[in-house]
């Protein structure tokens, strides 16, 4: 057991051990006083019962662990000592010794069914389980009678077979998983009252693993990707069964984890598109509690557990296995996030939950601090920036994170937040569709009649609008990428884009605010024909719009990889760009390719691009350099404004894209979120 934090410090002891497993009858005393304690066994068991042993590991009272001669350091063999029962339930006289210095033991009990092997303790086909025990609080003198020991077993009520299942895109073979695992609460008691939990070793069989059998509640345990490489320090709960373990994902799809060796693996993949789903409200109680998110990002000094895990919930919300998205195999997804009511002026950002030991990967006890998980100055950008009061969306390319959960940073005050899922991807190569940019190109503009499906839209209005085999996407293609901006609207309201053929969703794809030009990019499923549905709402008239498509995703296009955002341009610093807010109609070439995390030879890349101070209403717009500026926006802004929009936009020659700003003059600022290639 390596948990040596919850020891606590006692003098050395002697100890009185009696253990007891289904027939098995064992005890033995040490001598009070002495220096150099002993557990001497005797007993007798049940002819019909199994053979076994007991390992010991003894602590000194600074939590190190003491091993004997002629091995004084590190105890390379694993245990201070051990000992076996044979058939007869017979112990060697010479018992179990403890070192000079023990103040607590910890007894690993393995029953297995060869004698004088302990390696084969098999919990695949052993009829009952493992068990451990901490003594702690070892007096001087004392004698300790530990009493009768269960074990989970096929006749125990309250056991459970505990089997999970295994998942990962590459090759599963026997034995590529190892597991400790250790038990932590609904703990079972001696016959002298002592905590007794279940405990198990083991390797994988195919796509299962198990703990064989064993008590419901949590575990502490240790398991081992021997293939990746990889190994996490991980709490589970165990009900009916244990849980799967998606060997490609963040702490291998658990909630609390920490890295001991390897890493989360890229978050690349090929995209299935959705029909949008609500996946969070904070308004109504979908996906969180019904309250919205506090300012900050979840972390808390408080010294309540409980105040704690609230506000760390507060922050989180799951979106494995919820809205169309697996549970497992998922690297990524695409959120369209709406901040609503905020109280202040602010920004949201959305990042996947960190595993813990984050803030010091060193430190292998940081497994125990529900506080590890949250970085000083992570993350550093925003994704959405609103005023008080405002009603804000963007789309939002998101690694999923430890539990399958995206955690929301707000900075100023309170904000509602929603999120509507249009997307998510597979860890590649996988089975969905890769990404192709185009040369942006207009679809429809209802002022002058583009596209041809009629004017400006009035309240609740819904048309179709062909997509496949225009504007450089072809008749095959699943996805498309469209930047979707509402012109002038008369009143508050939304617009909801969908696959065309199906029932309109509860869901919003852009919000529009009275006179406001405002754009939103919107991956959409394509429907019936390769058409997509729009539907507009206004509180009070109507609005026009304008779709303008950027790219498609479709079976030859390239594969996603999101990152944590890595900041690539800032007109405020100069960073990578002149140290001045760009003026109207200027042209500013960027490299992007092998900067921000941007590998050589990418084909597109996921920007947040905002725009902040600028002096008149105008906009942006983004495309591969070396190519004639297009007839499109990217983002749109007034006066004052601080606001971004998703872009994601091939790259030219030597991976580089231009950047145009018309409109008064306005600082431009760039995070990568993610990178096609």
């Amino acid at each position: 057991m390596r948990r040596r934090s919850a020891v606590r410090r006692v003098a050395l002891a002697g100890l009185s051990l009696a253990i007891a497993t289904l027939g098995l009858v064992v005890a033995g005393t040490t001598p009070a006083g002495a220096d150099t304690g002993r557990l001497v066994f005797s007993g007798a068991v049940d002819p019909h019962a199994f053979t076994g042993h007991v390992g010991l590991d003894a602590l000194d009272a600074a939590n190190n662990k003491l091993c004997q001669l002629p091995n004084p350091t590190n105890c390379p063999t694993g245990y201070t000592s051990a000992i076996e029962w044979d058939a007869g339930g017979n112990f060697p006289a010479s018992g179990l010794a403890l070192p000079d210095g023990t103040t607590t033991a910890h007894l690993e009990i393995y029953p297995h069914t060869r004698y004088f092997d302990w390696s084969s303790f098999d919990p695949w086909s052993d009829g009952p389980g493992g068990a451990h025990i901490w003594v702690r609080n070892l007096q001087p003198g004392e004698t300790r009678d530990v009493g009768s020991v269960p074990l989970p077993n096929p006749s125990d009520t309250t056991a459970v077979r505990a089997d999970g299942a295994l998942v990962s895109a590459t090759p599963i073979d026997d034995g590529r998983v190892a597991v400790a695992a250790y038990q932590l609460t609904g703990l079972h008691q001696t016959s002298t009252g002592m905590d007794v939990g279940a405990y198990s070793i083991s390797n994988s069989r195919g796509h299962e693993w198990t703990l064989g059998w064993a008590w419901p509640g949590s575990y502490v345990a240790y398991i081992t990707d021997q293939v990746a490489h990889v190994r996490i320090e991980a709490f589970f709960d165990v009900g009916a069964a244990a849980p799967t373990l998606d060997l490609d994902a963040t702490c291998f799809g658990l909630d609390a984890c920490q890295y001991q060796a390897g890493g989360p693996g890229p978050a690349t993949g090929t995209l299935h598109p959705l029909a949008p789903t609500r996946v969070l409200d904070t308004r109504n109680g979908n996906g969180h509690a019904v309250a919205p998110v506090r300012a900050g990002d979840g972390r808390s000094a408080s010294g309540s557990t409980a105040a704690r895990a609230a506000e760390a919930a507060n922050h989180e919300f799951i979106v494995a296995g919820r809205g169309g998205v697996p549970a497992t195999g998922v690297s990524a997804v695409l959120l369209n996030v709406t901040a609503t009511a905020p109280s202040d002026d602010g920004y949201l950002t959305v990042y996947p939950k960190l595993p813990r030991g984050s803030r010091n990967p060193s430190n292998f006890d940081e497994v125990w601090d529900d506080q590890s998980s949250y970085v000083a100055g992570y993350p550093s950008s925003s994704n959405l920036n609103f005023r008080a009061g405002e009603v804000v969306p963007n789309l939002v390319l998101v690694p999923v994170g430890a539990g399958g959960k995206v955690r929301l940073d707000s900075f100023a005050g309170t904000v509602d937040v929603v999120a509507d899922v249009v997307g998510w991807f597979d860890r590649g190569p996988g089975s969905g569709d890769g990404f192709t940019a185009v040369t942006p190109a207009r679809l429809l503009d209802t002022r002058d009649g583009t596209g041809g499906i009629g004017g400006r839209f009035s309240s609740g209005t819904a048309r179709d609008l062909p997509v496949a085999g225009l504007g450089g996407v072809p008749a095959d293609a699943t996805a498309s990428v469209l930047n979707v901006t509402a012109v002038n609207p008369s009143g508050p309201g939304y617009v909801t884009v969908w696959p065309a053929g199906q029932p309109m969703p509860v869901a919003s794809s852009l919000n529009t605010d009275t006179g406001r030009t405002r754009p939103n990019l919107v991956v959409a499923k394509l429907g019936a024909g390769g058409a997509v549905s729009l539907f507009d709402y206004d509180a009070v008239g109507g609005s026009d719009l304008v779709v303008d498509v950027v790219g498609y995703f479709g079976g030859e296009g390239g594969q996603v990889t999101a990152v944590d955002p890595q900041r690539l341009l800032d007109s405020r610093s100069g960073l990578d760009t002149a140290a001045a807010p760009f003026a109207s109609g200027e042209q500013r070439d960027v490299q992007v390719s092998g900067r921000a995390g941007v590998p050589p030879g990418a084909t597109a890349v996921v920007l947040n691009v905002t725009a902040t101070e600028p002096t008149a209403p105008g906009f942006v717009t983004a495309w591969p350099a070396g190519q004639p500026r297009p007839l499109a926006s990217t983002l749109n802004f007034a006066p004052g404004d601080n606001v971004a929009n998703l872009v994601m936009v091939g790259l030219g020659p030597g991976g580089t894209l231009s950047l145009y700003q018309f409109g008064g003059s306005t600082h431009v600022v760039a995070d990568v979120v993610g990178f096609v290639s």
